[in-house]
C-alpha cells in the first residue's frame, strides 16, 4: 500500500480520488469461483488484527473510498463476482447519491449513499461490512448531464 499511494504522490496530481474494492482484513469472498479455505484465508490466522497503513489520511489532495474495515471482508454481491461495494459505487455514480437532486455529486453524498446501502445488504448476504472514506466531503465528483 504505500508504494501504491507513494507512486500516486509522485505524480503531483492536484487531486486523487482512490476507490478500494479489497479486504484487507487477509479474508476472501466466498464464491463459486474462490474456495473458503484458501491461502488468503490461512494468512488471516496470522494477520487477522493488522492494520493498513493509511498515509493517504495526512494529505488534502487525496480522497479514498475503501470497501470495507481493516477487520472485514469485502462481500460479493451476485453471480458475477461484483462486489457489494462497486455495485452500490457505480448505482450512485451513475445518479443514484444525487440526494439533492443539483446534477452533481459530491464525493459526501456518493459517500452517505454507499455507507447506508452496503451496510443495510451486507447482514442479509454474510455478515458485516462497513465501508471507510477519507477525503472532502464537499468535492464535485461527477456533473450529470
Amino acid at each position: 500500500m504505500n508504494d501504491f499511494y507513494n507512486d500516486l504522490l509522485a505524480l503531483e496530481a492536484a487531486s486523487v480520488t482512490v476507490f478500494f474494492d479489497a479486504c484487507f482484513s487477509g479474508a476472501s469472498r466466498s464464491s463459486d469461483m474462490y474456495a473458503e479455505e484458501n491461502l488468503t484465508g490461512e494468512k488471516s490466522r496470522i494477520r487477522r488484527n493488522t492494520e493498513m497503513p493509511k498515509p493517504w489520511e495526512k494529505n488534502p489532495n487525496f480522497s479514498v473510498f475503501t470497501s470495507s474495515s481493516g477487520t472485514e471482508t469485502s462481500l460479493g454481491y451476485d453471480r458475477s463476482g461484483t462486489g457489494l461495494f462497486s455495485y452500490f459505487l457505480m448505482a450512485g455514480m451513475q445518479g443514484e447519491a444525487d440526494a439533492n437532486k443539483d446534477k452533481q455529486i459530491t464525493l459526501g453524498e456518493l459517500k452517505d449513499y454507499v455507507i447506508e446501502n452496503v451496510t443495510e445488504i451486507a447482514p442479509k448476504i454474510s455478515g458485516k461490512q462497513t465501508p471507510e472514506f477519507h477525503g472532502d466531503e464537499n468535492k464535485v465528483i461527477i456533473r450529470l448531464d
